[in-house]
């Protein structure tokens, strides 16, 4: 069993749940929510600057410019990525290994202050 322990996130969104695509997408792509709303939590519109991901069901890759199915950093089913500051979040993309074999991404985000 793995372990996760996550701590510096001081306000936390709700998890949210994605299917991946056959193309290279980032998580505003997948519909995740990627910034904290004017007023919300007493802010102004503000990037989340960490994510927790947990892939489900299938292997996806994930990198930054030009990713397809077959290059890009393999994450099998199972796996979390810890995403650590907005510019991640923001250029991370993430595609289906296989085409037409999607994977569920649940995230749990957050900010640091």
């Amino acid at each position: 069993m793995q372990r996760i322990i996550q701590s510096g996130m001081q306000q936390l969104q709700g998890i949210e749940k994605a299917a991946t695509t056959n193309t290279a997408s980032t998580l505003a792509t997948l519909g995740f929510t990627v910034s904290r709303a004017a007023g919300a939590e007493g802010g102004n519109v503000k990037p989340i600057d960490q994510a927790l991901i947990y892939v489900e069901t299938n292997n996806i890759r994930m990198g930054a410019g030009t990713l397809l199915a077959a290059t890009g950093l393999l994450v099998e089913a199972g796996d979390y990525i810890k995403l650590s500051s907005a510019k991640e979040i923001e250029q991370t993309k993430f595609i289906s290994a296989v085409a037409g074999v999607h994977a569920t991404l649940h995230v749990q985000s957050g900010f640091d202050s």
